[in-house]
């Protein structure tokens, strides 16, 4: 990710929000294997990797609408 912004000077937000998902996957793992389980507690996880989910897909449409090297050049 470091390399990414020292080549392109943008930071990619989505990565940090993957590594954020992914630990949050395995929290929920651990709740479901622990002897206290309980049904909240697998609940905010869940919501939580559906809101980080909602944002990524945010993220990529508002970057599509953005980038300029995705829109076709037609005088060329």
């Amino acid at each position: 990710m470091v390399g990414i912004y020292f080549k392109t000077t943008r930071l990619p937000v989505r990565y940090l929000i993957y590594i954020a998902m992914t630990a949050l996957g395995r929290v929920l793992i651990e709740i479901g294997g622990a002897e206290y389980k309980t049904g909240k507690d697998l609940l905010i996880v869940a919501g939580a990797i559906l809101v980080l989910s909602l944002a990524v897909l945010v993220l990529r449409f508002a970057s599509h609408k953005d980038d300029p090297s995705d829109r076709l050049s037609y005088g060329a």
